[in-house]
């Protein structure tokens, strides 16, 4: 009796061998990589712990509660960018109301999607508030920097 074995691999036209070597393939990988975590950082800086605010960040901003992502303080310009997972899309209203309590004023707003992206400013700060989501969690991203001529 004759045994056919067929391969656990499909065959077809999305099947065949593309020509690449498995070191481009790796390289493929690492550049992919290094871009996703370049575009979440939005910029050049230095990544801190990732369960704490960033080193300097001014005690003065009110910060949502929720897990913070994304820690990134930047050398330069004297920044400080992170994302705060939070538990409903009303916690990224109340966080935005906080944020106008405490004296920040939207100078523009860019709806694209489902993410809002806010401008704000206060007598120190400049901040680009993004609200959107992140694996289907409401998200809080916060990039903010002094205004020129205050301290950081």
């Amino acid at each position: 009796m004759t045994q056919v074995l067929r391969s656990a691999t499909p065959t077809g036209p999305l099947s065949r061998p593309t020509g690449r070597s498995p070191a481009l393939a790796a390289v493929l990988v690492i550049v992919t990589v290094m871009l996703a975590a370049l575009l979440a950082g939005c910029g050049a800086g230095v990544p801190e712990e990732e369960t704490r605010l960033p080193t300097g960040f001014p005690e003065l901003v009110p910060v949502p509660e929720g897990e913070l992502v994304d820690v990134v303080t930047s050398g330069a310009d004297g920044g400080w960018s992170f994302s705060v997972l939070l538990d409903s899309r009303h916690a990224q209203e109340a966080a935005l109301a906080r944020l106008r309590e405490a004296g920040f004023v939207e100078t523009s707003r860019t709806e694209l999607g489902q993410t809002d992206v806010r401008t704000l400013r206060s007598a120190e700060h400049r901040l680009l508030l993004t609200l959107t989501t992140r694996l289907g969690a409401p998200m809080v991203r916060f990039e903010l920097t002094p205004r020129e001529g205050t301290p950081n």
